[in-house]
């Protein structure tokens, strides 16, 4: 009887892996030729089927012939939970998600005042209602891209701060942000976040394991040459090498956290319910506003590290 359950269950398992990697293949060149609108819509129809293990490449784990049968079948079963619709990470895993979930606990937040809008909507609106200027960026991105701080001064002239272009009006920089970016992205408007210099602001990520904070890492991408800091949970600099970026040039550079921000940190770490997330924030001159969650960080291999502190 156990060995028939084994034998159905890999009969399953073969329609499953064919039925994926159709679909994966559709979604590759969808994403290849461009068409944003016809992928955005075949993802909606995804979700709404409710597919079981997410599509994406840990199915590709699932259904490796080398794991073993018990093996397959414990990650299904976590699949099928994390892929529900009524799962706590699926709803707070969107930046939207993210955002209503933090400042329910309290987490200070940039102003957002468009989203999951066209360009021709972002073209619409009216920008003169922002006062100290905004940041332009993708709904649906990562790793900065396509993501544009515009300020204007006072003579009309508009500056991204994070690329360092210079255009004669807001106008101009829309027109040139939309022949710069693939078409049919949906796009949010949200206030921009500057430092107590008026210079753009750190970013400051918090590893959390289990509603503890063991690691932070300061980020200053804007300067010629990206700077990237680790900090334990007390301030205390670590020594650690990363893969693509480290500063070492003897810079002192002091922690844009307190005692009172790891606090609500390991709060929301606490309430999340996933052994580990990476909460990122934005320094300003308040203090910290909530950027967003990640639960798979990547980009950045740290190879060597040494004096964290229990």
């Amino acid at each position: 009887m156990e060995n028939d359950s084994f034998v159905l269950i890999e009969e399953e398992l073969s329609k499953i892996r064919n039925s994926f990697k159709e679909i994966d293949s559709h979604i590759k060149r969808m994403a290849k030729s461009g068409d944003y609108d016809s992928l955005n819509s075949l993802r909606k129809r995804i979700k709404r089927l409710s597919i079981v293990p997410p599509v994406s490449h840990s199915f590709t784990v699932v259904l490796n012939d080398l794991f073993s049968k018990s093996f397959k079948f414990q990650r299904i079963v976590n699949s099928s939970l994390m892929a529900s619709m009524v799962s706590s990470r699926n709803r707070i895993n969107s930046k939207a998600g993210g955002k209503d979930f933090c400042a329910e606990l309290g987490c200070r937040l940039p102003k957002t005042y468009l989203t999951n809008a066209s360009y021709s909507d972002v073209r619409k609106f009216d920008f003169s209602v922002i006062k100290n200027g905004f940041v332009l960026k993708p709904v649906f991105g990562a790793q900065s891209k396509n993501v544009h701080g515009l300020l204007q001064n006072k003579s009309g002239v508009v500056k991204d701060v994070f690329s360092g272009k210079t255009f004669s009006s807001i106008d101009h920089a829309l027109t040139s942000i939309a022949q710069n970016s693939p078409s049919g992205l949906k796009w949010e408007v949200e206030e921009l976040i500057l430092n107590s210099e008026g210079d753009c602001s750190y970013d400051v990520k918090f590893y959390t394991f289990y509603g503890k904070v063991v690691l932070v890492l300061q980020v200053n991408r804007w300067e010629k040459r990206r700077e990237d800091v680790f900090f334990d949970r007390n301030g205390n600099l670590v020594q650690a090498k990363i893969s693509r970026y480290y500063r070492s040039d003897g810079k002192i550079v002091n922690p844009l956290f307190n005692e009172r921000d790891i606090e609500l940190v390991e709060k929301l770490s606490t309430e999340i319910p996933f052994p580990f997330c990476r909460i990122d924030f934005l320094a300003g001159r308040e203090g910290l506003y909530f950027g967003e969650l990640t639960f798979n960080a990547g980009g950045q291999v740290v190879s060597t590290m040494s004096g964290i502190k229990s």
